[in-house]
């Protein structure tokens, strides 16, 4: 039976809590035993919490027996991408670099999680700092394709879309640059979502290129997907650039189908140099949305002629984020200079005064009274 848990959807093992026909305590020592068993060969995970995971899951069962229930994902265990700040915790954001770095914070994602009753299993490997395609990673060791460990999983998410495929958490957090969470979805075979930028807040969240970055989920089940984007999506005071427009009820739209929906299809840039068969695979996927009455657009990529798909979107995101880090530090030093410039210098100019006026201060007294021998003030002798 505990093995059969680790397979339900993320909405399933939730209901199953819910009506008490499972514990939260079962299902979370099923997805630790599992990954006791998996980790070795698949390497999903950086730091695994099971003693703190075990008494959460011990505490929401306490809960839900005395009638308390927190939030719709009560007593479900979760893991997410080593790069979502906990307080108190370290965050290696899959480097050895940060192996010691402990955050003061608490992203507002993982507390908008807690606060639904989600219980945190541990921090997920991935591309070092966010920025890997092929989700590789020197430091911490390779994160492996569950359908195939000779394989990729995708990146930099590499750890959420191998743990949410091989059953090991029933969701995972990814953060999206440019397709760091639709790349490990597609490769290992869950569902990624992508929201729009805004949409869910970056407080606590590791930054790689601020006008890029998106948390997003990956899942099972595009019920799941939509379950986890309702949670963790909405306005943030801590974050200036999150929306301020109202949540809906993701999972409510799911049942209106694709009817009417317009999806827009490049005609160029993308399929420039693609090989053949995925140029297909697409081609066949377009024609089958038809049969769920959705609409295809046509369209063409705007300035398309300035890209070249030999200059990827990794590398671009590599360039606004040092770019972003180089204006940080102009802007530093304009900082300094101005700090400078506007007490420095008028305390130099005191210093010089404080100077030239000590050898007339002498000349004064001793012509006062010659008999005396003349000493500096107090301030002047320190000077």
């Amino acid at each position: 039976m505990s093995e059969e848990l680790t397979h339900l959807s993320l909405t399933d093992v939730a209901e199953a809590i819910r009506t008490k026909q499972v514990s939260a305590v079962e299902v979370t020592a099923a997805c630790l035993r599992r990954i006791e068993r998996l980790q070795p060969k698949l390497n999903c995970f950086i730091s695994i919490e099971a003693e703190a995971a075990l008494k959460a899951a011990a505490v929401a069962d306490a809960d839900l027996a005395r009638g308390v229930l927190r939030g719709s994902l009560h007593g479900v265990p979760l893991a997410h991408k080593d790069m979502f700040y906990r307080a108190g915790q370290v965050s290696t954001c899959g480097s050895k670099i940060n192996r010691d770095f402990v955050p003061d914070h608490t992203a507002t994602v993982l507390s908008r999680l807690e606060a639904a009753g989600a219980i945190y299993l541990g921090g997920l490997n991935m591309a070092e700092f966010a920025l890997g395609p092929t989700g590789h990673n020197e430091h911490w060791g390779h994160c492996r394709n569950p359908w195939n460990p000779d394989y990729i999983t995708g990146g930099s998410s590499s750890g959420s879309g191998s743990a949410v495929a091989a059953r090991l958490t029933y969701g995972a957090l990814g953060s999206d640059t440019g397709g760091s969470v639709r790349m490990p979805a597609g490769v290992c075979g869950v569902v990624g979502l992508k929201p729009t930028w805004g949409r869910v807040s970056r407080y606590g969240v590791m930054p790689l290129s601020f006008s890029l970055d998106t948390v997003g989920p990956l899942a099972r089940t595009v019920q799941d997907c939509a379950c986890l984007t309702r949670i963790i999506a909405g306005s943030d005071p801590m974050d200036s650039t999150s929306s301020t427009a109202l949540v809906p009820d993701y999972e409510a739209t799911l049942s209106e189908g694709m009817k009417g929906i317009k999806i827009g299809v490049p005609t160029n840039y993308y399929y420039d140099e693609l090989m053949r068969v995925p140029t297909i695979g697409m081609s066949g996927l377009c024609h089958g949305s038809i049969f769920f009455s959705s609409l295809i657009v046509s369209i063409g990529v705007p300035l398309a002629i300035l890209f070249t798909t030999k200059e990827p979107i990794v590398k671009e995101n590599a360039k606004e984020s040092l770019n972003f880090h180089i204006n940080l530090y102009i802007y530093a030093l304009i900082f300094v200079v101005l700090t400078l410039v506007l007490i420095g210098i008028p305390l130099l100019v005191l210093l010089g005064i404080i100077s030239f006026s000590m050898p007339i201060i002498a000349l004064l007294k001793v012509l006062n009274d010659p008999s005396q021998p003349y000493r500096y003030p107090f301030i002047f002798r320190l000077i």
